[in-house]
C-alpha cells in the first residue's frame, strides 16, 4: 500500500466513527462523506494530473479507465476495473476486487445504513467535474453490506465546454489587430522565472494551491 494510503486508511476510520457519534443519523454521515470526498477529489485532480504524465483523456470512456487503472492504484494502491457500459457510453461501473479502506472494519447492525466508503464516490464527483464532466455517483455493491465486490456506478451527467475567462466576450476591433490581449500572462512567467531567489518548483505549486484552498474553500453550488 502507498504511503498516503496507509496514512489515509488509519485516519479515515476514526473520522467515520466521529461523524457517527456527532450527527447520529447514518443517511447525513453518507452526505458528509460524500462532500468530504468530492472537495478531496476537486484539490487532487492537480496532483494526479502533474504525477502520472497522463495527457489529456479524449472522451469519458478513456476518463473511466484512467480512474480505475491509475487513480486509484496511485492514491490506494489496488486497481479496479471499469465494466457494464451502457449503449451510448455514458454510464459504467468501476469495481473494486480489493479495497484497503476497509481492513478491519465491520459495521454493526445500527450502521446497516451507512455507506462506510461514500469518500470515494465523492472524490471521483470532484475529479471529474473539475474536468468538465458532471457526473453522479453511486454505490451498486458493498461487501460491508454482505455483496461479494465493491462496486460505483459513475454515469455523466453533461459535459462542459472548457471556457477561458481571458478572451470571454472579447472581439479585436480592426485597429487592434496587432494587440496580444493576453499579454499580461507572459509577463507573469517571465517575472517569476527571473526571481533568482525562488524555486519554482512542483512542491511550492502544490503549497501555494494548497494554501490557496484553505483560504477560499471550494463550495459546491448545488
Amino acid at each position: 500500500m502507498a504511503p498516503n494510503a496507509e496514512l489515509f486508511t488509519l485516519t479515515y476510520g476514526a473520522i467515520v466513527r466521529q461523524l457517527l457519534t456527532d450527527l447520529e443519523d447514518v443517511d447525513e454521515v453518507n452526505k458528509q462523506l460524500d462532500q468530504m470526498g468530492y472537495n478531496i477529489g476537486i484539490r487532487l485532480i492537480d496532483e494526479f494530473l502533474a504525477k502520472s504524465g497522463v495527457s489529456r483523456c479524449v472522451d469519458f470512456k478513456e476518463t473511466a479507465e484512467m480512474i480505475a487503472k491509475v487513480g486509484f492504484k496511485m492514491f490506494l494502491g489496488v486497481t479496479a476495473s471499469v465494466s457494464s457500459w451502457d449503449a451510448d457510453g455514458t454510464c459504467c461501473s468501476i469495481i473494486l476486487e480489493d479495497n484497503p479502506l476497509v481492513d478491519f472494519v465491520e459495521l454493526p447492525d445500527t450502521c446497516q445504513g451507512l455507506y462506510y466508503c461514500n469518500v470515494l464516490s465523492g472524490v471521483i464527483r470532484g475529479a471529474l467535474e473539475m474536468v468538465s464532466m458532471k457526473t453522479e455517483v453511486t454505490w451498486t455493491r458493498d461487501a460491508l453490506r454482505g455483496d461479494d465486490a465493491y462496486e460505483l456506478q459513475v454515469k455523466l451527467l453533461k459535459q462542459v465546454a472548457e471556457e477561458y475567462p481571458q478572451s470571454t466576450l472579447v472581439e479585436l476591433p480592426d485597429t487592434c489587430q496587432g494587440l496580444y490581449y493576453c499579454n499580461v500572462l507572459s509577463g507573469v512567467i517571465r517575472g517569476a522565472l527571473e526571481m533568482g531567489s525562488l524555486i519554482f518548483s512542483s512542491n511550492f505549486l502544490v503549497k501555494l494551491l494548497k494554501q490557496v484552498a484553505e483560504e477560499y474553500p471550494y463550495k459546491d453550488d448545488d
